[in-house]
């Protein structure tokens, strides 16, 4: 972690992995940031930011191309982050309940 706050979460993975298919895979750097506000006593709002780099320029050429007409919200990486931040929220939400941070 390059940040761990109450509030705030920098995770960073140096060797991450992205599959292309059954054998072909390219190795990434990919650093995750979560920030949780306070909107009320009961409510806040969780955001999620994944920044993604590659080395392997072939790769990022390749699929700059492949997404260059799909819509930001229905690329593979936003979707992986649409199905993560949730739960990603509950367990920040069941350890504040549990008194983990105080």
């Amino acid at each position: 972690m390059t940040v761990s706050e109450r509030d705030h979460v920098v995770g960073f993975s140096p060797n991450s992995v992205f599959w292309l298919n059954d054998t072909d895979y390219v190795f990434s750097q990919i650093t995750w940031e979560l920030k949780a506000a306070k909107l009320d006593e009961k409510r806040c709002e969780l955001t999620c930011s994944v920044l993604s780099k590659s080395e392997n320029e072939a790769f990022v050429t390749k699929l700059n191309e492949t997404m260059k007409d799909v819509p930001p919200e229905n690329t593979p990486l936003q979707q992986h982050i649409d199905e993560e931040t949730p739960l990603f929220g509950k367990d920040i939400e069941r350890k504040a309940l549990a008194g983990v941070w105080v």
